[in-house]
C-alpha cells in the first residue's frame, strides 16, 4: 500500500510538472506584427506595413496620388516665332478615374500676333499616368475637346515643384508649339 501510495504521488506531481510546463508553453509571443495595423489593403511583414499598390505611410493610409493633386503656379517657356517666351500661368492636377491617373488642366496658350494666330484651346485638360517609382507622368498623345493634340511628360521634384514639357499642335491651322511649365503647390 505504501508503494502504491508512492507510486500515485509520483504520477501525480508528474502529471502536475506537465500540466504546469503546457501551461507555460501556451502563453502567447508578442508578435513583430501585434498592434500594427494596416490599411487599404496593407498587409504586416515582421513589424512594418507593406502596402496594396496605389498606397503608401508606415499604415498605408496615404494615396500615392495626393501629392501630385494641387494647383501649381509658375511660368511657362515656350518657343513661337523663333524666338523664346516666358508667360505666367497656373496649371491644375486632380485625381483621374485609376490609382495612377490624374488630369492636368489649363495647358493652353494663347498668343496672337499679326503674322501667326498660334491659339491653343484654354483651359485645355488632358489625362495622365503616373509613375510612382520615380514621381513622374505620362501624357499620351491625345486630343482636347477642340482637337488640340498634346502630348508630353513631367515629374513632381522634392520641393513642391511641377515640371512638364508638352508639344501640342492647333487643329485649325496646324501649327505647333513646344512647352515647358514649371510651377510650384
Amino acid at each position: 500500500m505504501k508503494k502504491a501510495n508512492s507510486i500515485l504521488i509520483v504520477i501525480l506531481i508528474s502529471a502536475a510538472c506537465t500540466f504546469i510546463v503546457s501551461l507555460n508553453s501556451c502563453k502567447k509571443t508578442k508578435l513583430a506584427c501585434d498592434g500594427v495595423t494596416c490599411q487599404n489593403g496593407g498587409v504586416c511583414i515582421n513589424g512594418v506595413c507593406s502596402c496594396a499598390t496605389g498606397y503608401e505611410g508606415s499604415d498605408c493610409s496615404t494615396y500615392k496620388r495626393d501629392k501630385f493633386i494641387a494647383t501649381y503656379n509658375g511660368n511657362v517657356e515656350f518657343n513661337a516665332n523663333s524666338k523664346y517666351n516666358l508667360v505666367s500661368k497656373s496649371m491644375s492636377i486632380a485625381a483621374g478615374t485609376g490609382f495612377n491617373q490624374i488630369t492636368i488642366s489649363n495647358l493652353g496658350i494663347e498668343i496672337y500676333s499679326n503674322q501667326y494666330d498660334l491659339s491653343f484651346a484654354n483651359p485645355a485638360t488632358v489625362n495622365g499616368i503616373i509613375d510612382f517609382s520615380n514621381n513622374t507622368i505620362n501624357v499620351p498623345e491625345q486630343m482636347d475637346a477642340a482637337g488640340n493634340i498634346y502630348s508630353g511628360s513631367g515629374a513632381i521634384l522634392s520641393d513642391n515643384k511641377f515640371t512638364f514639357t508638352y508639344y501640342s499642335i492647333n487643329s485649325s491651322n496646324g501649327y505647333s508649339i513646344s512647352v515647358r511649365f514649371t510651377g510650384t503647390k
